[in-house]
């Protein structure tokens, strides 16, 4: 895994047909403030999220610092941190 800057990720979010014009940042945001969009969540991503935990303890990085994985064809695949919309107020 290798950091990758904000500047770098907040461009490639950039080039997603809905965030083209966004405001994008990175912040901390309290969970209970963010009102999901779905009720579930599907188990396997519930495992990668245990997966990178484990990741960015070893690395000692903050919690979804940006990041990037070599992937086996030897390229980088940037790991995107959880994206929060913002609508009238609330998080989602």
């Amino acid at each position: 895994m290798n950091s990758v800057k904000e500047e770098d990720l907040i461009s490639k979010l950039k080039n997603v047909r809905f965030y083209g014009s966004a405001s994008i940042k990175f912040e901390d945001v309290k969970v209970d403030e963010v009102y999901p969009v779905s009720h579930h969540v599907v188990s396997f991503k519930l495992i990668q999220i245990k997966e990178l935990i484990g990741i960015y303890k070893e690395k000692g990085w903050a919690l979804f610092h940006p990041c990037a994985i070599k992937l086996k064809n030897g390229k980088e695949s940037i790991v995107i941190p959880p994206v929060l919309e913002e609508h009238d107020g609330f998080c989602t």
